[in-house]
């Protein structure tokens, strides 16, 4: 007998994982088959001239979305979604909170970056995914990087790059 994936084993959401948690509840909701309720919000207009058996659909898989996603924000960001009235509305409350656009935040990632060195007792492995991570969160909050860029900033975190 198959099993299916359970929601108490998703990672919650904890404020320092947002774009790793955005990215698995997006495939959980696909899994579940209602992801497009997150994707377009849906004016209230527009839900009252549908058919009343395409509403009802809309609603119970809208209201199949929010239990996922409430069910993987812990109780210490709960209050942040709770006045919001769809599953779009939800993910843009915390997207609002955790997600920020300013010029603080990508002067923040930036001196990250240029801090980030790659020394002997670390894995080269794990620096790559640092790095990695790191471009993700300045792409993201809405910096853009070219390949060349890229392969600059790399090249500076790495040791032994003052011999070349």
């Amino acid at each position: 007998m198959a099993t299916s994936v359970g929601v108490h084993n998703f990672p919650q959401l904890n404020g320092a994982n947002f774009s790793n948690w955005k990215f698995r509840v997006e495939c959980l909701l696909d899994e579940k088959g209602v992801k497009y309720v997150i994707e377009k919000e849906l004016k209230t207009e527009e839900i009252e001239r549908l058919p009343d058996k395409d509403k009802k659909e809309l609603l119970a898989k809208d209201a199949k979305a929010k239990a996922v996603i409430v069910q993987c924000v812990t109780d210490k960001h709960i209050d942040y979604i709770k006045d919001a009235k769809s599953a779009y509305g939800m993910i843009m409350c915390l997207k609002e909170v955790f997600e920020r656009k300013t010029t603080l935040s990508k002067l923040y990632i930036r001196k990250q970056l240029l801090l980030l060195k790659c020394s002997n007792d670390i894995e080269l492995q794990d620096h790559f995914e640092k790095f990695d991570k790191l471009i993700r969160e300045l792409e993201s909050a809405g910096s853009k990087m070219d390949e060349t860029d890229k392969v600059c900033h790399l090249l500076l975190t790495m040791k032994n790059i003052n011999q070349l």
